[in-house]
């Protein structure tokens, strides 16, 4: 399954479906679709991060990068040939 990147207005609709009140923070949408460009498995996994840890978007000028989110990234950048690795740095 192909999924398209998220618009803006996806991610504020996600943030209002999850009625969560720790999600309610001004320019969060914003913020999440800097950080994510819009990829759902990211943006996905960012909010529930969020969700779970409300002191974490308090504080951070950076959304937090879940550890599943990271070892996910990691095992796929292990894929890339190691000659073409270099264009990802």
């Amino acid at each position: 399954m192909t999924l398209a990147r998220l618009a803006q207005s996806d991610t504020e609709a996600l943030l209002l479906r999850m009625n969560d009140p720790k999600l309610a923070t001004p320019n969060l949408a914003a913020r999440l679709q800097a950080e994510t460009g819009g990829n759902p498995f990211f943006l996905w996994s960012i909010m529930h991060s969020l969700g779970e840890d409300s002191g974490a978007l308090r504080e951070a000028t950076r959304l937090p990068l879940p550890d599943a989110l990271r070892n996910s990234v990691r095992v796929r950048l292990a894929r890339v040939p190691e000659a073409d690795r270099h264009l990802l740095e």
